[in-house]
């Protein structure tokens, strides 16, 4: 089974490693596809670049024998839409049906995204709560349109945000429990989110 972990990664964070480990261990992966967004629909520009976002990813994915990066939304033009990622995932693995990972934090906002109703035709998801919210309940999953087959994983990802590693950098804090070491290093040789 093939989980999809996309996001801006602006930069990949512990959080998100956390996040892929809960699906892992609940669905019983085989293999993760981190896939960073060239622009997501929802979010402002990132302050660090495709390319940049791409190493720190493949940096954060070294060791990891079961996670893997993939470029598609890097490769094209455009905001980077979930849908046309999964429906590009199809294509590439015809008869396999990926799990779509989300913390509870965006997934709550599925309805708000291109076409959800396709990505749900498409691919399988599983919800992991995220710190400072609580597990969803039935109706908040049936009201974020995830009712039915949405599996929501037991357990917590750390608390750690991207916006707080920018904040972190900029005031020359340590990165230690935000991001791996390998992406620690690349930000500071790079002088990112200065």
């Amino acid at each position: 089974m093939t989980g999809i972990l996309g996001g801006t990664f602006d930069p990949i964070h512990l959080g998100h490693l956390g996040l892929a480990e809960v699906a892992r261990e609940c669905l019983g992966l085989d293999r993760l596809l981190l896939v960073p967004a060239a622009r997501s629909p929802h979010k402002p520009e990132p302050a660090a670049g495709p390319q940049a976002r791409l190493e720190m990813c493949r940096l954060a994915a070294q060791g990891l024998d079961w996670v893997e990066v993939w470029d598609f939304e890097l490769t094209r033009s455009g905001p980077s839409y979930t849908v046309e990622t999964v429906e590009a995932y199809r294509r590439l693995w015809p008869g396999s049906r990926p799990v779509l990972i989300l913390g509870w934090d965006t997934a709550r906002e599925l309805p708000s995204w291109e076409r959800p109703q396709a990505i749900l035709e498409l691919a399988d998801v599983a919800v992991v709560p995220r710190p400072g919210l609580p597990a969803p309940s039935l109706g908040e999953l049936v009201g974020a349109g995830l009712a039915g087959t949405t599996v929501v994983c037991p357990g917590y990802t750390a608390p750690v945000q991207s916006t707080q590693i920018r904040e972190a950098v900029r005031a020359g804090d340590s990165l230690a429990e935000l991001v791996p070491t390998t992406v620690a290093a690349y930000i500071f040789a790079n002088k990112l989110y200065l």
